[in-house]
């Protein structure tokens, strides 16, 4: 059975957002989409058309980002969004999180988990060294929702010399059933 979901940004609305520079009514995705299907709705052309997966540039609240959709024998399974912008300051991609963040909170309710994780105290005790924690390599920042249709986890950390902010939606039923035996 098909569950509709509601995603904060689809490749199909992803010309008319960049367009009205506007996210604030998120397109709906459905779980279990044939790749084929969420293909054809695509005002793009995929980056990457690979079988169970999708790649997608596009924009979610003014931030380009890459939309990885994952798909399995019963269909769409996962989203994922990576913040692609090419900012020099880590502070911006804190900015970004915070946005998503309140737009999420807004739409999904209050997150189960928000989690500011440093691996030392060094700048835990300074107000306003989150983007230099970040810079680091000593702040990792991880928010989570579980409505009961969607699981979502958004994390901000240094990963490989840059920044990694992430987004990922995850249909629960797909998830509990590769947790199964």
């Amino acid at each position: 059975m098909r569950r509709r979901l509601t995603l904060p940004c689809s490749t199909a609305l992803s010309l008319a957002l960049a367009t009205a520079a506007v996210a604030s009514t998120p397109p709906e995705d459905t779980w279990g989409s044939s790749r084929e299907a969420v293909r054809a709705q695509a005002m793009e052309s995929p980056v990457l058309d690979a079988p169970g997966m999708l790649v997608h540039h596009t924009d979610y609240q003014n931030t380009p980002v890459t939309v990885n959709r994952r798909f399995n024998e019963d269909g769409l399974w996962q989203v994922r969004y990576f913040n692609r912008s090419g900012h020099d300051e880590p502070a911006a991609f804190l900015e970004d999180y915070q946005r998503w963040q309140a737009q999420l909170t807004e739409q999904y309710g209050e997150p189960e988990r928000d989690v500011r994780q440093w691996r030392n105290d060094t700048l835990r005790e300074q107000h306003g060294m989150e983007g230099m924690g970040l810079a680091g390599g000593q702040l990792t920042l991880f928010t989570a929702w579980d409505t009961g249709e969607v699981q979502i986890v958004m994390t901000l950390q240094r990963e490989h010399m840059a920044m990694a902010h992430q987004l990922l939606f995850t249909d629960p039923a797909a998830d509990s059933k590769a947790s199964s035996p």
